[in-house]
C-alpha cells in the first residue's frame, strides 16, 4: 500500500468510460497482530458523509486494523486516511472518555458532549458554568452557548456580542439554541443527590435521585 497520507487517495485504478469502476481493497492491520487471529465485523465508516463500508478487525476485545469492503456500492473497497487510520485513537492511552470533575477526591460533575468541533466549547462552557459560577446542572447546560472556529464566533441568543464585536471578531447570530453548540448530557453530585442535565438542544432528558451509602448500600429511604 503507498503512504496514504503523502499520497491520500492512494493507487490510482483509471477505467474507460462506461465500465465498472474497479475494485480496490484497502486494508490496514496494526503491526505484530496476527492476521489469521483477526474477527472481521461488517461496518461502515462514519468520519465523514460518505459511509463507505468496511470490515473492523478485532483482537482481543479492541480494533486493531480495517478493511474496505470490495462488495460495497459506495467505494468498491477504498477507504480515506481517516478511515484506515482513525480507529487508533481509540486504544490512546490519552484518550479522554469522559470529562470527570473531582473536588477534595470526591467525583461532582460527568459530562459528555456530541457536536464534532463544538464538543470541546460546550463541555467548557457547561464546567464553568457548574464549578466556577455555581450554576445547577441543568441551568449550566441551558445557559447559551458561543464557538469560535476559523476566525468567527457563533453565538446563541443571550451572549452580549457587543464586546465581541468590538474586538473585531466576526459574529454569526443565531435565533434560538441550536444542535450545532452540541448536546451536552451531564450528571452533578451534591451530597449524596445526583442532579441530570439534558440539552434541550437533543432532546436530552433527566433523571435524579438518592445514592446509595458506600458503607450501608442504603438511600436512606425507609
Amino acid at each position: 500500500m503507498t503512504d496514504r497520507i503523502a499520497d491520500i487517495w492512494g493507487m490510482r485504478t483509471p477505467h474507460a468510460a462506461g465500465t465498472p469502476w474497479p475494485v480496490r481493497v484497502d486494508e490496514y492491520v496494526e503491526a505484530g497482530v496476527p492476521v489469521d487471529e483477526v474477527d472481521l465485523v461488517r461496518s461502515a465508516c462514519v468520519l465523514c458523509s460518505n459511509g463507505c463500508g468496511m470490515d473492523i478487525g478485532v483482537h482481543s476485545g479492541r480494533i486493531v486494523g480495517v478493511r474496505g469492503r470490495a462488495d460495497d456500492r459506495v467505494n468498491h473497497g477504498r477507504l480515506g486516511p481517516k478511515g484506515l487510520f482513525g480507529w487508533q485513537a481509540n486504544n490512546s492511552p490519552d484518550r479522554l472518555t469522559e470529562p470527570l470533575v473531582r473536588r477534595d477526591g470526591e467525583l461532582e460533575l460527568v459530562l459528555g458532549s456530541a457536536g464534532s468541533n463544538r464538543i470541546r466549547s460546550a463541555l467548557l462552557q457547561v464546567i464553568v458554568n457548574t464549578v466556577d459560577l455555581g450554576l445547577p446542572v441543568q441551568a449550566a447546560v441551558d445557559a447559551p452557548r458561543l464557538h469560535a472556529e476559523d476566525g468567527v464566533v457563533a453565538v446563541e441568543p443571550g451572549i452580549d456580542t457587543a464586546a465581541l464585536a468590538a474586538t473585531g471578531h466576526a459574529v454569526t447570530r443565531f435565533r434560538d439554541r441550536n444542535t450545532y453548540f452540541g448536546g451536552c448530557q451531564a450528571v452533578a453530585r451534591v451530597g449524596r443527590l445526583l442532579s441530570g442535565g439534558g440539552d434541550p438542544r437533543r432532546g436530552g432528558a433527566v433523571v435524579a435521585g438518592l445514592t446509595p451509602d458506600r458503607h450501608t448500600g442504603s438511600t436512606g429511604r425507609g
